[in-house]
């Protein structure tokens, strides 16, 4: 009975030593949607080939995926470029605008009740950086509701 206890022990600590560390992620300053949390739980565990990670601080407002990690905030502040003329990129039924910052391509939900973003590391190459998309299209139509 002690060994099979040893084992499992060693097995746990095994696992705490090569699970992926959390990834920082800020959490929207406002109080955000009531859809955030079911959304936060309707995230798909593997997001275009990345293993979902824990977020610091811990939020349902919060996710990434991957190693450089995609980071998502549901609750944003509105795009300052947004407008009513703006660009926006259709993936699955769900509208996105694009901002290009020197570390990352932040994509923005449009046209919902929540502002949810998404930040793809520049390190992607700019065709392959709306892949994700396509596996966050269902969770935010089935909880982010359009305007």
């Amino acid at each position: 009975m002690q060994r099979r206890i040893t084992v499992a022990a060693s097995g746990l600590l095994l696992g705490a030593c090569f699970s992926a560390p959390s990834v920082a992620v800020s959490v929207p300053p406002s109080a955000g949607p009531a859809a955030c949390p079911r959304l936060h739980d309707a995230l798909p565990d593997d997001l275009n080939g990345h293993d979902r990670r824990e977020t610091v601080p811990p939020s349902r407002r919060t996710a990434a995926w991957g190693d450089p990690p995609l980071r998502l905030r549901c609750g944003v502040e509105r795009p300052a470029g947004l407008t009513p003329t703006a660009e926006v990129l259709v993936v699955n039924g769900v509208d996105w605008f694009l901002t290009e910052r020197s570390s990352a391509y932040e994509f923005t939900t449009v046209g919902r009740r929540a502002y949810v973003e998404l930040s793809v590391p520049r390190s992607t190459p700019r065709a392959q950086a709306t892949a994700p998309l396509v596996d966050l299209a269902a969770a935010i139509r089935s909880t982010v509701r359009r305007i």
